[in-house]
């Protein structure tokens, strides 16, 4: 039988910070796809990418 892992802080930690780096990507997404195009943006060569 496989032996249960305890889990220390460090394992908490590194937990609780990729779910609070995936939130962020998450939101900078939806702030990216929700928001209008600046004007200084449009007619750039960068104008594909929104």
């Amino acid at each position: 039988m496989r032996e249960r892992v305890k889990r220390t802080g460090f394992g908490y930690l590194r937990f609780f910070i990729s779910f609070v780096l995936l939130v962020a990507a998450g939101l900078k997404f939806y702030q990216l796809i929700s928001e209008p195009i600046p004007p200084a943006v449009q007619g750039s060569i960068f104008t594909f990418l929104w």
